[in-house]
């Protein structure tokens, strides 16, 4: 099961497009592109399209779609 909880990851991220309630990001460092809900999203986007800013994203959401690991490896 997957927790869900108020955990954000900051990334750098690249916002190609912006729709009415999702934007659409590219995350270079993984190779992925995917569209997230704007309410998913925590820090402030950038007017600029096409340039890499930081974003603060639900860790939740990031996890669902493989963009970062589902589970935190444990150290025994």
């Amino acid at each position: 099961m997957m927790p869900y909880g108020n955990d954000h990851t900051r990334l750098a991220g690249i916002i190609r497009e912006i729709q009415k309630n999702r934007a659409v990001v590219e995350f270079p460092q993984f190779q992925k592109r995917i569209s997230i809900p704007q309410r998913c999203i925590h820090s402030k986007i950038q007017a600029f399209l096409d340039q890499e800013q930081e974003l603060e994203i639900d860790t939740w959401y990031l996890k669902k779609n493989r963009i970062i690991p589902l589970f935190e490896p444990t150290l025994r």
